[in-house]
């Protein structure tokens, strides 16, 4: 009697899980290991099909303009000129 009861069981357990949608949650998500960046930042894009996605999103850090991490160039550089001297001015990159 167990062994007919079993597959019963688990037969019940299967339907259980996919009404209620619990199969689903069964997926791992994969991702890319090159980045992928944009003005915001950089991370790992999902290549599983689920485009929302994201891994080990991170905001750039530049050193001379460029991001340390994924080599993200910034566009341009707004500077506002400040502090006039005799011998010339500063300026502050406002983006």
């Amino acid at each position: 009697m167990k062994h007919k009861l079993l597959p019963i069981l688990l037969a019940a357990v299967v339907a259980i899980c996919l009404s209620s949608g619990l199969a689903a949650c069964a997926h791992t998500h994969t991702f890319a290991t090159e980045w992928s960046k944009d003005e915001s930042g950089h991370w790992h894009a999902a290549t599983c099909g689920h485009a929302e996605e994201k891994e080990d999103f991170t905001a750039h850090n530049y050193e001379d303009g460029k991001c340390t991490e994924c080599n993200y160039e910034h566009a341009s550089h707004a500077f506002v000129y400040s502090n006039k001297t005799e011998t010339g001015h500063t300026g502050t990159c406002s983006v």
